[in-house]
């Protein structure tokens, strides 16, 4: 089953972040732990991390792009794998 890869809370006030950097393309592959994209949350740059391993099935939420937290930014999965259905949006 493919994991979204989600905007996440980086501090109690943030409501709402900022896609600066995608580091990898839909279709290459990932490791857990390794860097996925860059946040801007509250003026502060934020490296996010791959929280699974895979390939990057898809980005939904492109650079520059700035969403609401808990929305889905990509999915990860296995090769040939659909991305999830999760709604778009949901608190983290």
């Amino acid at each position: 089953m493919a994991t979204p890869v989600k905007m996440l809370r980086f501090s109690k006030g943030m409501s709402t972040g900022t896609v600066l950097e995608w580091y990898k393309s839909p279709g290459e592959r990932v490791r857990q732990g390794e860097p996925l994209l860059s946040v801007l949350s509250e003026k502060v740059d934020v490296q996010v991390d791959a929280s699974a391993s895979g390939v990057l099935l898809s980005v939904a939420v492109p650079a520059g792009g700035e969403v609401p937290v808990g929305t889905v930014l990509a999915w990860i999965g296995q090769p040939g794998e659909t991305p999830g259905t999760e709604a778009p949006m949901s608190e983290a």
